[in-house]
């Protein structure tokens, strides 16, 4: 209900700014009264645009104090389970990856945050952070995990669909949500694999998959150049 009231007051606060920047201009190229009238509407609409935007925000703030104060004994839970699960690098990066892709960022990230200080330092690890610090290795990979792969889906980041409104609004054709997810799968994923690999893990048998992975992704946009760039001929 929050989130909706929000929404709602934006919409509103869309109307009152169009009325703001078009009824006082219109006011002050007419004489008398009516002009008058029209150019007096631009202080209570510039208030009232003012008294929207901050309920729009304290709507999306309240919904986020909401969503951080139901994940209190969740984590806590996870926080004491944390030590029997298999964490390493690897799987704080594909399980924060593979929540962020479908759920908002900051959560996902505050999730496994609270499962990786849980955990020991691996040999050689510095501890950083702060309330409580984790393993710069953990670290790492929970905030990549839940930055890039929120790219991955139209829902896994919240700009995503606002670059979609604007893409489409001028005209450039946007792919679907299926379209979009498949895409993904197909350029961005191996991207996110080839990163992991090289960055990520801590092994040289997955630098070379790494290596590998790089080396397929070089191979594909070559092909991808050379069709695009070739000029059918022409019917006898």
């Amino acid at each position: 209900m929050i989130a909706e009231l929000g929404q709602f007051a934006l919409a509103l606060a869309l109307a009152v700014s169009l009325a703001l920047g078009v009824l006082p201009m219109l006011g002050s190229a007419m004489r008398g009264a009516s002009g008058a009238r029209l150019m007096a509407i631009a202080r209570p609409a510039a208030l009232t645009l003012t008294a929207l935007a901050v309920f729009a925000f304290g709507s999306l703030a309240a919904l986020f104090v909401g969503i951080f104060l139901t994940m209190i004994p969740a984590l806590a839970f996870l926080g004491q389970v944390a030590p029997r699960l298999p964490l390493n690098e690897v799987t704080f990066f594909l399980f924060t990856g593979g929540l962020s892709a479908v759920l908002d960022n900051a959560p996902t990230y505050a999730t496994f945050y609270e499962m990786a200080s849980q955990l020991p330092p691996p040999p050689g690890v510095e501890m950083i952070g702060t309330s409580p610090p984790i393993p710069e290795t953990y670290l790492v990979a929970i905030s990549l995990g839940a930055v890039f792969c929120g790219a991955l889906t139209y829902i896994g980041n919240g700009p995503n669909f606002m670059v979609k409104s604007v893409a489409d609004s001028r005209g450039v054709h946007m792919p679907s949500f299926g379209v979009y997810v498949l895409r993904s799968m197909q350029y961005l994923a191996p991207t996110l694999l080839a990163m992991m690999l090289l960055m990520i893990a801590d092994h040289p048998v997955a630098w070379a998959a790494g290596g590998g992975v790089v080396a397929l992704i070089l191979a594909r946009a070559v092909t991808d150049i050379r069709r695009s760039t070739t000029v059918p001929t022409p019917p006898a």
